[in-house]
């Protein structure tokens, strides 16, 4: 690596050949080293792309730092949702809220680890906003194969929503250090925000066996003749009610479960 006259880095051929042979002494027979001119980095990407034999593309540059087994995940991430769609039953439902949600789970080990705090914002807000982008875009052209906008009856473009809209939203709690102790001034929101942390687990195991079980039991409310003059029991909204009520049942009866596989002493209520 040499400057010229106005002090601009360029690499010089020598360098070239040290990174060629660094390559080539690994002596990975899967890999093969191309050698270009120095021409910028989107002839380099262009000249990757034209001599791939693969249908999956993964670039990578000095700028990126991936745990080792990053593109392994991308790889299989990427294949799950465009080469292959899985079984038609609930593993493959399974598989799909992996593929859909995989991103930002481990979104979620980057934010901890303060990756995002220290990626430049230029960058994040360019990646979010195409991610985004392309999840709307998929949304609206595919309207028609799920007869509907809505991103929980299409994964794909979820998947991509989602990850653009969380990254932006951890990045910027990470880059402007928001936090949340200012709630605490607020003790019943303090105490409310603090009962879901803990029990968090517990209620989303039952979130959706909530509502199923409150089907029946609103079915023999109509055998009450008050409830059936006063309550409405054919409301959606009253169904979503009865639901959480059922929830913070199931917090009672089974969240000190959660304080038990964290080896922490059982209580009713954190």
């Amino acid at each position: 690596m040499r400057r010229d006259h106005r002090g601009r880095r360029r690499l010089d051929r020598r360098t070239s050949e040290i990174a060629r042979e660094a390559a080539e002494s690994l002596g990975m027979t899967n890999v093969r080293v191309l050698r270009q001119e120095n021409a910028g980095k989107p002839a380099a990407l262009n000249n990757g792309v034209r001599s791939a034999s693969y249908d999956l593309v993964v670039m990578m540059d000095g700028d990126t730092v991936f745990e080792p087994d990053t593109v392994r995940q991308l790889v299989q991430l990427l294949v799950l949702n465009f080469l292959w769609s899985g079984p038609d039953n609930r593993f493959g439902s399974a598989l799909w809220d992996l593929s859909t949600y995989l991103f930002c789970w481990l979104l979620g080990f980057a934010h901890h680890d303060g990756v995002l705090q220290r990626t430049r914002p230029a960058l994040v807000a360019l990646l979010s906003l195409a991610a985004m982008g392309c999840g709307a875009w998929y949304a609206f052209s595919h309207q028609a194969d799920f007869g509907t906008y809505d991103l929980d009856e299409n994964p794909l473009a979820q998947a991509f929503w989602s990850a653009g809209f969380v990254t932006l939203l951890m990045w910027a709690k990470a880059y402007f250090r928001i936090d949340f102790a200012r709630l605490t001034r607020f003790r019943r929101l303090d105490r409310t925000v603090t009962v879901f942390n803990a029990r968090a687990v517990t209620i989303y195991l039952w979130h959706e066996i909530a509502p199923v079980l409150a089907v029946p039991l609103i079915d023999r409310f109509w055998n009450v003749p008050a409830f059936e003059k006063y309550l409405p029991l054919d409301s959606q909204w009253f169904l979503f009610g009865i639901g959480w009520i059922l929830i913070a049942l199931f917090v009672l009866l089974c969240g000190w479960v959660g304080d038990v596989a964290a080896r922490r002493k059982p209580r009713l209520l954190p």
